[in-house]
């Protein structure tokens, strides 16, 4: 008996190991047959020269929120659930892409998301130094964000428009 279970902890072992192992320093492999979620590009108005300074733009994300309004806390609505974000997108462009994939989202779907803002951390804080500096909405009033909904079937392709002059109100 405990030879059979020596054979099956050396062929697990094995396996794990010959497939890249649990390294989570490796981006997952993505089926190409699995679609995100949702994607789209983010439009900053007066291009590269409109953003703020370096240190006042330590990284952007797009935040999808399960309420609304959301927590007066971003990282408390991210840690229990009730929001999701992006990876880190590009800064200092005309405009970037993002995407939210099935695997970064752990609830079942359909689900809906009735405000999606692009957040901007300016500060050296995680937990409190981030604004919102766009929002998913009726086109041109930040205040009446547009609900989206997601499943496993379709992508949901976003436009942003974010103009760091005239930023939407803040929920965080």
């Amino acid at each position: 008996m405990n030879y059979s279970i020596f054979i099956l902890v050396i062929s697990l072992g094995i396996i794990i190991t010959s497939c890249g192992g649990l390294d989570p320093t490796k981006e997952p492999i993505i089926p190409a047959t699995q679609k995100p979620l949702v994607e789209g590009t983010i439009h900053f108005a007066g291009g590269k020269t409109a953003w703020p300074p370096k240190d006042s733009a330590l990284e952007i994300r797009v935040v999808f929120f399960q309420k609304y309004p959301p927590d007066s806390n971003l990282v408390l609505a991210i840690s229990t659930g009730e929001a999701f974000f992006t990876d880190t997108i590009q800064r200092f462009s005309d405009s970037s892409s993002f995407r939210l994939r099935r695997d970064e989202v752990n609830k079942a779907l359909p689900l809906e998301f009735p405000y999606v803002v692009v957040a901007l951390r300016f500060g050296g804080n995680f937990f409190t130094d981030w604004r919102a500096v766009g929002v998913y909405s009726v086109e041109n009033d930040q205040s009446q964000p547009l609900k989206i909904t997601v499943d496993t079937i379709n992508t949901v392709k976003l436009q942003i428009p974010v103009d760091f002059t005239n930023p939407p109100p803040q929920p965080f």
